[in-house]
């Protein structure tokens, strides 16, 4: 049974918390460049700790997401991959985008 995809916002401090869950790929990141690059305004982090696989087209929209937002002046970090997305990020060579948890992301720090 395919894992299903699913997205959220929540503003924590000054950046835009976005949960990436289930699976990310062809059916799944179709909008979701245009999506992030909505919700930016300000630094956007993707928590992709529910994230359980990443494809081709899943890496397409996060990189067009990150330059779409750098070019507006703000940045787009991702952070928490699970092994499985993280080893593709590695393969792929964005390793670097990858930083590590802050408290000041927890939606309930200082809570």
């Amino acid at each position: 049974m395919e894992a299903a995809f699913s997205r959220r916002v929540t503003d924590v401090g000054d950046v835009h918390l976005v949960s990436l869950a289930g699976e990310l790929d062809m059916a799944t990141a179709v909008g979701l460049a245009d999506w992030l690059v909505s919700v930016a305004g300000s630094d956007v982090v993707v928590d992709l700790s529910g994230l359980s696989f990443v494809d081709s087209t899943g890496i397409a929209a996060l990189a067009q997401a990150r330059g779409l937002i750098e070019q507006a002046g703000s940045e787009l970090r991702l952070t928490r991959p699970q092994r499985p997305v993280e080893r593709v990020l590695e393969i792929v060579g964005l390793a670097g985008w990858v930083d590590p948890w802050q408290t000041a992301w927890d939606p309930d720090h200082g809570a």
